[in-house]
Parts: C-alpha cells; structure tokens; sequence
C-alpha cells in the first residue's frame, strides 16, 4: 500500500501540524484500506493530526464574516498577521498557524474555535502540543481580550521552545 515503517515513524516523530495536508489525507486514505477503517476511525485519525476530513467549500473570508464585522487591519493587528500575508489566502487554504490567532483575536469560546477550524478542515487535536497550547488558553481566557490571550499562547509556546502562532511571530 506504499505505507512503510519509515513514514509512520517519520509521521509520529515529526509535528504533524506542519506536514502537508496531501500527505495526512494519503496516508489516512491508505490506512483506510489497508485497515478498513470505517469513517468514524479516519476522522479520529485525521484530527490526531489536527485535521478535519469534514470540510466546508466556504473560503477564509466567507467564514470570517460569519464572526466578525469589522475592519480586516483592526482583526490582522489584534492577531499579530501582516494584512498583506491574510489576503494571500483569499482563495487558499491557510496553515493553521494563521487561523489559531484569528481565534484567539476574535475571542472565540471552545465551541466557536472547533466549529471555525472544522469549517477550514482543522481541528484542535491532543496529540499536538501547540494545539493543546491554544486550546487551554482559548478555554481559559475566551472571555478577556483576544491580544492578551494570542500573548500567553506565544509566551507558552517561546519557552517550550516552539514556533509561535501568528505570520509576524512566527519563529
């Protein structure tokens, strides 16, 4: 099936969150085979990988107009991503780097977050550590200021020595 000892490991050791999408949606579609994984399974195992197999056909912007009325500059400071890199991804999928800060930026309690990254084809898993990062500050934090929240993440995240959130940030 073209799935080898080699990839799983090279899959389980790296950050799963930085491998490309096409690579976890084909090794995902070749452990379905080779495993006959029901859909259940596959998306338990996408959203391992902080994915979601169950994605809308909204763009970026569609989606953020659902949440957010005001001002794209005003969003883009708040969440610390240049407005020029944002527009970038006007037809594209962003990384996820760049939507957690618009999350945290928008205030967005946990439920919010799941239903905004689900609806891009990303989800907040366990098994990544920058998510369980963003996570707990999203739920602890959700009701204060978006800035100050995408501030503890970064600060959580530069002194474990991770790449932090957000295009201007980012290590």
């Amino acid at each position: 099936m073209g799935i080898t000892k080699q990839k799983l490991y090279y899959w389980e050791i790296k950050n799963s969150a930085s491998l490309p999408r096409k690579t976890v949606n084909a090794v995902i579609e070749k452990a379905k085979k080779l495993f006959a994984l029901s859909e259940g399974e596959c998306e338990r195992l996408a959203t391992a990988a902080g994915i979601s197999l169950t994605k809308s056909d909204m763009t970026l912007y569609e989606v953020l107009h659902t949440v957010y009325q005001g001002p794209l500059r005003r969003l883009c400071a708040a969440a610390s991503i240049d407005e020029r890199a944002l527009r970038n991804y006007k037809r594209k999928l962003p990384p996820k780097h760049i939507l957690l800060p618009l999350c945290a930026a928008l205030g967005l309690n946990d439920a919010q977050t799941d239903d905004f990254l689900r609806k891009l084809g990303y989800c907040l898993s366990a098994s990544i550590v920058t998510d369980c990062v963003a996570a707990f500050y999203l739920r602890k934090n959700s009701e204060q200021n978006g800035v100050k929240t995408l501030n503890a993440i970064n600060e959580t995240l530069f002194s474990m020595g991770l790449s932090t959130l957000g295009v201007k940030n980012a290590k």
